[in-house]
């Protein structure tokens, strides 16, 4: 897909698609969406987890999320700023670039950010996606081993990492969760909060 701008496909199969989009944006047909929040977390942290938008809603389409219902309206507008945060994200291909604490059903994906102009260090989006509503907080375990630091273009040691997280609902401003903890080849730990069973970290290498 090098040749692509990105894609823009139809259907549900979110897995499959999110393939086309390692490296591009990828945008999915999205059809009637249940007015129940529980159901629009999930429809919307699978998108998320995978780096695939949702076609946003539009007026008298067949194509994207339909406007008018205010629970669906609402769960949209409380996750837009995360999506807001995958522009020009592109998957991170290292092998385990993160794991989670034990006994979590959550699952995570790890997303490079492109280089702010003028800028030092880089950033990582890692969005944890899918854990139960209950949980409020958990593991985050980075492996920025070699392999991962090539991927990213490093050519040294990551010396700091510094995560903030956005939650749903929450706006398009990261809280501050701090600096992670250095470990033995190339591991930085830190306990992540979680609202509604997930959180979108960023994290600030230096």
């Amino acid at each position: 897909m090098k040749s692509f701008d990105g894609s823009f496909s139809e259907g549900a199969a979110l897995n499959a698609v999110a393939w086309t989009g390692l490296r591009n944006p990828t945008i999915l047909w999205t059809y009637s969406l249940e007015a129940d929040a529980a159901v629009l977390d999930t429809y919307f942290q699978q998108h998320l987890l995978m780096n695939v938008y949702p076609m946003a809603p539009m007026p008298k389409n067949d194509h994207s999320i339909q406007p008018g219902s205010a629970v669906v309206d609402q769960g949209y507008m409380d996750y837009a700023p995360m999506f807001d945060a995958m522009h020009g994200a592109r998957w991170l291909l290292s092998a385990h670039p993160a794991t989670l604490s034990t006994g979590t059903n959550a699952s995570v994906n790890v997303l490079s950010l492109p280089a702010k102009a003028g800028g030092k260090g880089s950033d990582l989006l890692i969005p944890i996606m899918l854990a139960s509503a209950t949980q409020t907080t958990l593991q985050l375990t980075l492996h920025l081993g070699p392999v991962a630091l090539k991927e990213l273009g490093r050519v040294g040691p990551v010396s700091s990492v510094t995560l903030s997280v956005l939650f749903p609902g929450q706006g398009a401003t990261p809280k501050t969760i701090g600096a992670a903890q250095a470990g033995a080849d190339g591991e930085w730990e830190s306990d992540v909060p979680l609202i509604r069973g997930c959180g979108m970290v960023i994290a600030q290498l230096k």
